[in-house]
């Protein structure tokens, strides 16, 4: 007996390609086999077309510094973080270097 061996179709819409020839519809999207997504593509097309200047996309030209505070909040909570750790490191290697002077 020889192993049965099945013919994969790839799906015109998403592009699937593990759909096997057993399979009426696409395993991803759950298109018919054979669809031609022809509205798909011709949206596709009419947004790779559009001009930026339309104001399709969102325009964002800089905005103000309360757009940002939580970014620099988070900056200075994380600076206060490593500042009082390098503190730390410093204040424990100096006390050592003290408690060896008096230890003599």
């Amino acid at each position: 007996d020889a192993p049965l061996i099945s013919r994969n179709w790839t799906c015109q819409l998403c592009q699937q390609r593990k759909n096997t020839d057993d399979m009426d519809k696409c395993k991803t999207c759950a298109r018919p086999r054979g669809h031609n997504p022809i509205d798909y593509r011709r949206r596709i097309k009419e947004i790779r077309e559009m001009d930026p200047s339309q104001g399709w996309y969102d325009d964002y030209s800089g905005g103000s510094w309360s757009d940002w505070w939580g970014l620099i909040v988070g900056l200075l909570i994380l600076a206060g973080i490593v500042g009082l750790i390098l503190w730390a490191m410093w204040h424990d290697s100096h006390t050592d270097e003290v408690r060896d002077i008096t230890e003599l």
